[in-house]
């Protein structure tokens, strides 16, 4: 599928992807614990800021994958590991420089799902730009490769799920809220937009809140010190608002159950990829599912953005968009070699070959005969249903944009 050999990764693998190893500038018991997330080494991973391989920031997956696609090379995809709060203060983000513990210091790392690219020659480099509230001139980022083979294209879109570290007991308290206030925020959204308020929808979208969660009160949270989290609560807000009516859904024994906080430790998860899209679902239906079950709800639903849970679909403009013609491509920078877009530079032809009709009849026919109307090879079709490979921009292009499922 990517154009690079075995043993070419291999060798990667076995020294460090020719980056510099991680030893004192993490906190050992975070090094410990990453060990649950992947085998792999703690790297340094160089920043690309110029050309066509630096990608925009927030959209590491598909800057990773298709430049992959496009000039060899495959996408490794880990985590990025990041000083979010240092001595109680926001190191970045929009709320960078900002009080985090209300003066009681603390130190918070972030896990945060990432993609880089391994180039042809063996090399891993990250070709996604600095954020907002990164400096734009940061060098090199933190990372964690894993083995991970990510779905970016399709209805089934996953990524890394992200986690959190904290030095004490007050971060771990200010992380559930944090995540809590995202709950929050992905009920109301939902809530605006099947009202179809859109103007306050964009608003709500735009705004980061903290709440404090159901039964947070019983926690102990020293047990999640030092160790690698996704806490999640139920809004308070949400509990008082309406707890006449959720308590007809509950049975009294088993309220507490489904509602509490949850602090999904990765060293005890099945599974570290969320889906990418909204589930289309109903609080209700989450609640009753859950009640149902008499299970947790945030341990049921461990796989599933909390933000966005809520909202149809097409209400999400996330940049998944572009093989229907409506976003421009994350790689957006110009060859410093021939001065070409990703426009105007084709998928490795090995990527594309890779691809080969099926043996069923019916399917077979069924492909040509899309190939026949369009403006691409049978070939070209499969590469852009390959649901590993994220739609690349030459392909949606040279077929006016249109979409094509098979």
């Amino acid at each position: 599928m990517f154009n690079i050999s075995e043993e070419r990764i291999n060798k990667a693998r076995a020294n460090n992807y020719f980056c510099e190893k991680v030893t004192d500038e993490l906190p050992i018991k975070l090094l410990q614990e990453l060990k649950s997330l992947s085998k792999e080494t703690v790297i340094k991973v160089p920043i690309r800021h110029k050309g066509i391989t630096s990608g925009q920031p927030l959209r590491c997956y598909w800057n990773a994958n298709v430049i992959s696609q496009t000039f060899g090379g495959m996408p490794v995809y880990g985590w990025l590991i990041s000083h979010s709060i240092k001595d109680g203060i926001r190191t970045a983000g929009v709320s960078k420089g900002k009080d985090f513990f209300d003066g009681k210091g603390g130190d918070v790392w972030a896990v945060i799902g990432h993609g880089c690219w391994l180039t042809p020659e063996g090399k891993l480099v990250d070709v996604t730009a600095p954020n907002t509230g990164e400096d734009s001139d940061k060098k090199f980022r933190y990372f964690l490769p894993s083995n991970k083979l990510l779905k970016l294209n399709g209805r089934d879109q996953e990524v890394l799920k992200s986690f959190e570290f904290a030095t004490s007991e007050i971060g771990v308290k200010k992380l559930l809220e944090d995540n809590t206030g995202r709950v929050l925020k992905g009920i109301v959204c939902g809530s605006l937009q099947h009202r179809g308020d859109h103007t306050n929808l964009m608003k709500a979208m735009k705004v980061d809140t903290t709440e404090d969660a159901l039964f947070q009160d019983s926690i102990d949270f020293s047990q999640y010190v030092n160790k690698i989290i996704a806490p999640y609560g139920f809004p308070q807000f949400v509990w008082s608002e309406n707890r006449l009516s959720f308590e007809k859904v509950f049975p009294k024994d088993n309220i507490r159950k489904v509602l509490s906080p949850h602090f999904g430790l990765a060293s005890e998860l099945s599974s570290v990829t969320s889906k990418g899209i909204s589930r289309n679902g109903s609080l209700n239906q989450f609640l009753k599912e859950a009640s149902n079950l008499n299970k947790n709800l945030f341990e049921l639903h461990h796989d599933v953005d909390w933000e966005f849970i809520f909202l149809q679909s097409d209400g999400i403009n996330d940049g998944r968009k572009i093989s229907e013609g409506m976003e421009e491509s994350s790689v957006c920078g110009i060859s410093t070699t021939n001065g070409k877009t990703i426009y105007e530079i084709p998928p490795k032809s090995e990527v594309i070959e890779s691809h080969s009709l099926p043996r069923n009849k019916k399917r077979k026919r069924k492909i040509i005969k899309i190939a026949q109307k369009s403006q691409l090879t049978a070939e070209e079709i499969l590469t852009l249903n390959n649901e590993f490979l994220f739609p690349h921009p030459y392909l949606c292009r040279k077929n006016s944009d249109e979409p094509i499922a098979i």
